[in-house]
């Protein structure tokens, strides 16, 4: 797909491409953003800082290997990720703890394919924010596999990865997070 795009004003703008198996972006012929070659859907983001009034090429590229075909792309003005709202941080903050449930949808992870090691985009910044809200926040990883926790782990009161425990899950989690039974590693199965 080609095209173009004109810069409404000066300032730093987010081009994000979403797909399964190959996709890239290019903006005036370079490529800027690449998920190149086969893969489960993922999306990928750069900024960049364009000048109001310019108009630049713009090419998406995609193949299809197998599976679905999906892409999407997106561009637009960068904006600072949004805090949670007042009333909600409010809510935090006088509650006798928080449970934060963290994760993978099915299209971002499953069999027959890999994920990243990091959570979803804006997942570890709401675990930063709600953990200086509340020093007693559990967070719960709805995952298949290990994540990367270095970043946040540190400053929440308990981390419980609940693997992908099913239909009955929620009940399994809530017994465990009140100690009715031992968190035993047997949730997968």
């Amino acid at each position: 797909w080609t095209g173009t795009i004109t810069v409404p004003e000066t300032g730093d703008y987010t081009f994000m491409i979403q797909s399964d198996d190959g996709s890239r972006v290019f903006l005036d012929d370079r490529e800027i953003v690449s998920l190149w070659g086969p893969h489960a859907l993922e999306t990928k983001a750069v900024e960049l800082r364009l000048t109001a009034g310019a108009t630049h090429r713009l090419r998406v590229e995609y193949f299809q290997n197998a599976g679905d075909a999906i892409i999407r792309i997106g561009w637009g003005r960068s904006l600072p990720p949004e805090p949670l709202p007042a009333e909600a941080l409010a809510r935090i903050r006088t509650a006798d703890a928080v449970v934060l449930a963290v994760g993978y949808t099915m299209a971002e992870e499953g069999e027959g394919f890999d994920r990243t090691y990091e959570l979803p985009e804006g997942q570890e910044e709401i675990i930063r924010v709600v953990t200086a809200a509340h020093p007693r926040t559990i967070v719960v990883l709805n995952s298949g596999g290990a994540i990367a926790t270095e970043r946040w782990i540190g400053g929440t009161r308990a981390f419980l990865q609940a693997w992908f425990p099913g239909q009955d899950g929620g009940r399994a989690v809530a017994e465990i997070l009140f100690g009715d039974v031992n968190p035993s590693g047997k949730l997968p199965f």
